[in-house]
């Protein structure tokens, strides 16, 4: 079975809310503040978004002092403001984009112009190298999406929060994965001639209620345009939000056998194959190396005191020789 693989920059539509099951504003928009929301006790301050003219949008996941990753087909453009609210959502804070350092595929490391504010989360970021799903840890574990929300109150406030588990593998520099069945799927272009992905990628399908190959999240989503860049966050018995992963794509319509797998295949295993949409994510486990080399290229950001302490001095210099 071949599939052809879109980037969620490549806009097939114009639909820039992600595809949540049961979604409600009261759980699962983050900024509505209502007891049923399904993030509450995660700390999301740390997740950004372009709020200038230039790259309106584009997401910043915070994971050190003054940079965050990204991707690369839809990263902030140096230059652009980004914003970030507080977990409370009493506050909100603006950076300027520095500048952009590759990682690795898709992966992209931004820094800012100056240190963000202490009462931003910095997230840790997935370590565990994998060609596997199994070998990533995450089988079976309910994982966090922010992805584009239904709101207009401005861009760094459409967040909406939903959940899905990965079920899917793409080992960086082969061209296929696998959908319940099990099937073979192989990423093709135009000609269908195969294309392999250049990197790892974790793939989240959106199954619907019913289906029995794979666990149905009541939340369950399917990424959109305008969602590239976006974080994919595992959790810890202590409630930490741990990055595993960036949006990078998306398939529609995969073939699979989804619901009521048959341990015995009929004549025709095609007959009973239903199809369900896929998201992908670039999987930072598998380069913390290369993101480890990106941070220590990140300028250093001069320390408050030291910048007050070289003005204070500049300005005695100056007041002594006005005395001479």
């Amino acid at each position: 079975m071949i599939k052809s693989l879109a980037c969620l920059l490549l806009f097939t539509g114009f639909s820039h809310a992600a595809s949540i099951a049961n979604f409600s504003l009261e759980t699962n928009d983050r900024f509505t503040a209502h007891a049923d929301f399904i993030g509450n006790g995660f700390d999301w301050s740390g997740v950004g978004r372009v709020t200038s003219s230039t790259g309106t949008n584009r997401w910043a996941t915070l994971i050190g002092d003054n940079y965050f990753l990204t991707a690369a087909h839809f990263s902030p453009t140096p230059g652009s403001a980004i914003s970030f609210v507080s977990n409370d959502l009493s506050q909100t804070f603006s950076y300027t984009v520095g500048g952009l350092i590759p990682v690795f595929g898709d992966l992209r490391l931004g820094y800012f112009t100056s240190n963000a504010d202490s009462s931003l989360t910095r997230y840790s970021y997935g370590t565990t190298p994998a060609d596997s799903i199994a070998e990533t840890g995450l089988a079976g574990q309910t994982l966090f999406s922010v992805a584009n929300g239904s709101s207009s109150a401005g861009t760094v406030f459409n967040q909406a929060i939903s959940t899905n588990q990965v079920e899917s593998f793409i080992e960086g520099g082969t061209a296929t994965f696998t959908a319940p069945g099990p099937e073979s799927i192989t990423l093709a272009d135009e000609n269908q001639n195969p294309v392999p992905v250049g990197f790892d990628n974790l793939i989240l399908f959106q199954n619907e209620a019913g289906d029995t190959s794979n666990t149905f999240e009541t939340h369950e989503f399917f990424l959109q345009s305008g969602d590239s860049g976006s974080p994919l966050f595992s959790t810890t018995v202590n409630n930490e939000l741990i990055l595993q992963g960036i949006a990078y794509a998306i398939f529609n319509d995969v073939p699979g056998n989804f619901v009521d797998p048959d341990t015995t295949p009929d004549s025709d295993p095609n007959s009973d194959l239903e199809t369900r949409n896929a998201s992908l994510y670039s999987y930072t486990g598998s380069y913390a190396n290369e993101i480890s080399n990106a941070i220590s290229m990140v300028p250093t950001v001069p320390e408050a005191s030291t910048a007050i302490l070289s003005l204070l001095g500049l300005t005695s210099l100056l007041t002594y020789r006005n005395r001479a």
